[in-house]
């Protein structure tokens, strides 16, 4: 590739030849792991609200097909990807590119398995164009992009989740060159989404209507649509638009690589902010010696960035709290895990918790790295409590294991597929064998399944 090559030409190069690409055990092995982790937060957000609201797109865009919805039927490719990219961040239990600060695998995996299910692709092909797609969402966005449209107020994923979905479609539908740049073009043209959303259904809808524009962009592009093309390179494109003051631009020519970017691949252990992941390893390790001595206050010391979009005072509802790092200090200390159910009117209204809440002071430190917390407890007797987490649990350099994983996945699985959890887990784990695809369909959304959910 060459460096005076265009970044819009390099990446439609990349993109065309993803099927040629050939990539290492380990980095099948990461790609299936997020496979299974998509697919248990999935499946575990089929008793939140939002997953009574997102079928009914699939009303709205009137569509049917061969797609099939987590927990659902089968419909059109597109709604398929709109409700189940949703529903993978629904939970905001879903992994996270810790360089891009969002979530790449949600869009896509929901892109790739609508896709690749109407048309009939091999589980190799699928896999392939998992790992296009994650590699330039994490490519391009990943050496600053990510972080700087994050503090202007632009939420990562939305942003950089329809790059991923619409790279993985372009990849499944063998789109070349100039196909992959109309491609690239307009799903540029459609990038945004708010952070100020955080706290509602609109943050996982990001997820979803990525998946859904990444795969129409594809469609569109394979069709013959025209769009302007070089809008990662234009003085008035993507990256001049969204950071008008220049202060990062995409990475000129991108490092793409055989799926090196899944190696910066992170796995939530907490269904919440991975801002507030720091606090809640912090408070769940002080809690062990407490010894229910009372506490007089608590002290955040945290990335500036997460005093800002994670630091929401007396939540009011679970998806608020996801993003209060006061409250999963509470939680932590009071002794639960950080799981969704911890995410509840109950816990909000919980007497302990509440007053824990009250006694946190959040303090922005630019000492503080973006995985990290200094928390400070002083108890009522007199005695202090210092824990400083040097790497959140799940990240990189302090990772998951398959066996984390698998807990993970069954604590979210069982309770609504039951005996076959393990069967659909075992299906995921050899997704490259011939035959997986259909099997996936049949665990998630045959009649048992539909009926569990019920």
């Amino acid at each position: 590739m060459s460096e005076e090559m265009p970044i819009s030409a390099a990446t439609a190069q990349f993109i065309a030849e993803a099927q040629s690409r050939t990539y290492d055990d380990d980095i099948i092995d990461r790609a299936k792991r997020c496979l299974v982790d998509w697919t248990g937060v999935a499946i575990g957000a089929h008793d939140q609200p939002l997953a009574d609201v997102m079928p009914n797109a699939a009303d709205v865009l009137g569509s049917s097909g061969r797609s099939p919805v987590v927990m659902g039927g089968l419909v059109s490719p597109t709604s398929a990807a709109l409700i189940n990219g949703a529903l993978s961040h629904a939970l905001d239990f879903d992994d996270t590119h810790p360089d891009a600060l969002g979530h790449i695998s949600g869009p896509t995996w929901a892109a790739v398995l609508a896709l690749a299910t109407d048309r009939g692709a091999s589980e190799t092909e699928a896999l392939h164009a998992f790992i296009t797609g994650f590699e330039v969402a994490g490519a391009l966005f990943g050496p600053g992009m990510g972080p700087t449209l994050q503090r202007r107020g632009f939420h990562p994923t939305s942003v950089f989740g329809r790059f991923a979905a619409m790279a993985a479609s372009s990849a499944l539908l063998k789109l070349n060159e100039q196909q992959a740049a109309n491609a690239i073009g307009l799903i540029a043209t459609m990038a945004g989404g708010l952070i100020a959303s955080n706290g509602t259904m609109s943050k996982p809808f990001h997820a979803g209507i990525g998946a859904m524009n990444g795969i129409l962009a594809a469609q569109l592009a394979a069709s013959g649509f025209e769009a302007r093309t070089g809008l990662l390179d234009a003085e008035n494109g993507l990256a001049a638009t969204f950071v008008q003051d220049g202060e990062t631009a995409f990475p000129n020519p991108p490092n793409f690589t055989a799926g090196e970017q899944l190696r910066r691949n992170a796995f939530k252990p907490y269904a919440c902010c991975k801002g507030t992941h720091p606090t809640l390893d912090a408070a769940r390790e002080i809690y062990e010696k407490l010894n229910n001595r009372p506490i007089e206050s608590i002290t955040l010391q945290v990335n500036e960035m997460h005093a800002r979009i994670a630091n929401k005072r007396q939540p009011e509802t679970p998806l608020d709290a996801k993003f209060s790092v006061a409250y999963c200090a509470a939680i932590g200390l009071n002794g639960y895990q950080g799981m969704p159910s911890d995410f509840s009117n109950e816990h909000i209204g919980n007497d302990n918790v509440r007053d824990l809440e009250s006694r946190v002071t959040v303090t922005p430190d630019d000492d503080i790295g973006k995985h990290q917390v200094l928390m400070t407890i002083k108890l009522k007797d007199g005695e202090e409590l210092i824990k400083k987490v040097e790497e959140a649990r799940g990240n990189p350099d302090n990772p998951f294991s398959w066996n984390d994983l698998e807990t993970k996945f069954k604590a979210l699985a069982k309770p609504v597929l039951k005996d076959n959890a393990d069967g659909l887990l075992a299906t995921l784990k050899s997704f490259e064998k011939p035959g997986q695809l259909q099997q996936f369909t049949n665990f998630v959304c045959t009649a048992p399944a539909a009926q569990a959910a019920e």
